[in-house]
């Protein structure tokens, strides 16, 4: 049932209880009023029997016609009154047919007092006479106290019916009352539960909305008006959240798409600037702390730091230190020395090792596995095994020290040669897409280290076929083999900046010194 139906409803109920209630008390007033005419009637009644005692007794005193007219005229008042009471209590009312009858005697009685007193004179009364008119008035005055006696009862009767159609319309006042009280209450109880309650769930749940929690559902069991509105309304929830949904993953979209440009503009960036320092002839160590200055910005962490394979194959050699040079005195500080060139041993069960030979990009998160990686480094052979034993007892204070949270190791191969490892740390977790971000830049360095590790050895090899050009120039005139051997090494230490060279002979069994450029 709607809302409207249910008001409608509550309003023809307070209607008819107040048309019922209005109709009860129209009728009790009505029977109240005729009650009250009664009692005046009664009233009437009752006060002219009283005045036809004292009236008889004048007539008796004075016997003349004054005093019987007087009479005569309560008595007609009297008769009328009485005429009119069966219109109120009905024609076959018992206590009224015997005051009707005992005013009937008592009229005939004072006929025939009057009769009795007009038989004779006054002095000429005999004792019969006068025992006639005794009688007639004693009997006169009982019939009359009798009368009385019946206006009484009949009063006392119309009294009780009086109070009674009082008492129906206290009742009925009473009834209509608390109906329309009890109504109202129930009214109220409904408006608060059907209508109120509603509208704070309608209310809240708009709130909720507004405040970005689109799960939220108004639950109103109910077939009215509200009802269907917050059906509409969970509807309408629904689709906002459903067009939010997927307003956010189009933004979402988009921002990845942004972030992946962003990325991809800062890789290509990071590349064409190792492309043009190589193209600048710029050594390894430049490119290598470009590297490091560019991923520290781009992956905002310490730096990216190259190894590379030693000739034996055995080591890497770290070609540059990716720390901040603060944080760099503080490591030195907690060490007790300046930070040792790093060589690291490949051991079997070195994690280092294990990425070269499985080829394979490693992302450790795992601080277990970075103290790990920590431990090989105070392997590097520029330490004793004095230093390496007491810094391998500092290594869970470098690990505090340095913050490192996330690392990342990609090796570097071409044509299926190992060159070395890029590896990368920050004290945030790094993700999948850092690493596949941190893998093309690694693929791209490892084409500009061959390139340059090309280049530098067609210099080198240039240079040396310059260097023996130099000395077959030089020698051709020297026919002394010492001042030749002296002249070549000194043309060696020059041209590639060694501190010594020496020419050593095999003469028999013996290994003869033949020129060195140390002073004699």
């Amino acid at each position: 049932m709607t809302i409207r139906k249910r008001l409608a409803l509550m309003t023809l109920l307070c209607f008819a209880i107040i048309l019922v209630a209005g109709a009860g008390m129209i009728l009790a007033e009505r029977e109240h009023e005729k009650e009250t005419e009664v009692q005046e009637h009664i009233a009437a009644v009752q006060e002219r029997v009283v005045l036809l005692n004292p009236l008889t007794s004048d007539y008796l005193l004075f016997l003349n016609d004054r005093a019987e007219q007087q009479w005569m005229l309560v008595n007609g008042e009297l008769e009328q009154e009485l005429a009119e009471l069966p219109s109120h209590f009905g024609r076959d009312h018992d206590a009224l047919i015997e005051l009707q009858e005992s005013h009937a005697r008592l009229s005939q009685l004072f006929t025939r007092l009057c009769e009795a007193v007009d038989t004779g004179a006054p002095e000429e009364e005999n004792a019969k006479a006068l025992a006639l008119r005794d009688e007639l008035a004693s009997q006169l005055h009982l019939l009359s106290k009798n009368m009385r006696e019946q206006i009484s009862h009949l009063a006392q009767e119309t009294q009780e019916k009086h109070d009674r159609i009082q008492s129906m319309m206290n009742y009925l006042t009473n009834v209509a009352f608390l109906a329309l009280v009890f109504l109202l209450l129930g009214l109220l109880l409904w408006v608060r539960r059907s209508i109120l309650k509603p509208l704070e769930l309608l209310q809240s749940g708009t709130e909720t909305i507004a405040g970005g929690d689109y799960e939220r559902t108004i639950l109103i069991d109910s077939q009215d008006e509200l009802g269907a509105l917050a059906n509409s309304f969970n509807k309408m929830a629904g689709a906002v959240k459903e067009k939010v949904t997927d307003l956010n993953a189009e933004l979402w979209e988009r921002k990845r798409a942004e972030e992946q440009i962003r990325q991809k503009t800062q890789d290509l960036t990071l590349v064409n600037l190792l492309n043009d320092a190589v193209n600048r002839g710029d050594s390894l160590q430049e490119l290598t702390r470009l590297l490091s200055e560019e991923t520290k910005r781009i992956f905002s962490s310490h730096g990216a730091t190259l190894y590379l394979l030693s000739e034996d194959r055995e080591r890497l050699i770290m070609q540059n230190l990716a720390l901040p040079p603060a944080m760099t005195k503080q490591l030195e500080k907690l060490i007790g020395m300046r930070v040792p060139a790093i060589s690291i041993p490949l051991k079997a069960e070195g994690l280092y090792l294990e990425t070269l030979h499985t080829g394979e990009s490693r992302l450790i998160n795992d601080p277990e596995t970075i103290q790990r990686l920590m431990a090989e480094f105070v392997e590097t052979a520029h330490l004793s095994k004095v230093l390496r034993r007491m810094v391998r007892k500092l290594i869970p204070q470098i690990y505090r020290l340095l913050g490192i949270q996330s690392t990342i190791i990609v090796p570097l191969a071409a044509e299926g040669k190992s060159l070395g490892l890029l590896d990368i740390a920050r004290a945030e977790p790094f993700t999948e897409s850092d690493l596949k971000r941190f893998e093309a830049i690694a693929g791209q360095l490892t084409a500009i280290i061959k390139r340059k590790q090309a280049e530098e050895a067609l210099q080198e090899r240039a240079t040396r076929l310059e260097l023996i050009a130099r000395v077959g120039h030089r020698t051709t005139a020297i026919l002394d083999l010492d001042a030749l051997l002296h002249q070549a090494v000194n043309l060696i230490g020059d041209t590639f900046g060694y501190y010594n060279v020496a020419i050593l002979l095999v003469e028999g069994d013996d290994i003869v010194l033949m020129a060195t450029t140390l002073p004699a």
